[in-house]
């Protein structure tokens, strides 16, 4: 019974790790994931403005199946305040520092000059946006597996240790 006791209690130490270095994979999977719907936005916004000229709270609607625009259209004033509204949001998507930044970079600019601006804008946000993309790829191919295994053999080492 004990021999029982003690083999449950290491197998739920080594599934612990385990997860702990999934969790680790899915925070890198998700910035990975946000930074390409930022990469979406950027284009629709583009053929958005340049073909149909339309106001920015209704590009926000029309692209509700975005989290950004998903959540910006949900905050309370975003017909009135679009950059504010998406500022917002943007805050809690993007915890990297740098990524945030580059959003609000983006936002910023947003439906301050005339269309051919606009384009050039985005055109420019979307150029800096492939670094951190790039970025967020290699991230995590390498530390993913990288998580998983610390957190697999992390869990076997206590298992190792408390026997």
């Amino acid at each position: 019974m004990k021999n029982a006791v003690n083999l449950l209690g290491a197998v739920m130490i080594v599934v612990s790790g385990f997860l702990l270095g999934l969790s680790g994979v899915r925070r890198l999977t998700k910035r990975e994931r946000e930074l390409l719907e930022l990469q979406k936005l950027m284009q629709r916004l583009k053929t958005g403005i340049q073909f149909s000229a339309r106001p920015l709270p209704e590009l926000i609607l029309e692209n509700r199946d975005l989290s950004v625009c998903k959540n910006a259209a949900q905050e309370e004033g975003m017909e009135n305040d679009p950059h504010g509204a998406l500022e917002k949001v943007s805050a809690s998507l993007f915890p990297e520092q740098k990524d945030f930044q580059l959003c609000r970079g983006f936002l910023t600019g947003l439906g301050t000059s005339d269309i051919e601006g606009q384009i050039e804008h985005i055109t420019l946000y979307s150029a800096l946006l492939e670094e951190n993309l790039r970025e967020a790829r290699t991230e995590r191919e390498q530390k993913g597996r990288l998580y998983l295994a610390l957190g697999l053999f992390g869990g076997i080492t206590i298992c190792l240790i408390l026997l």
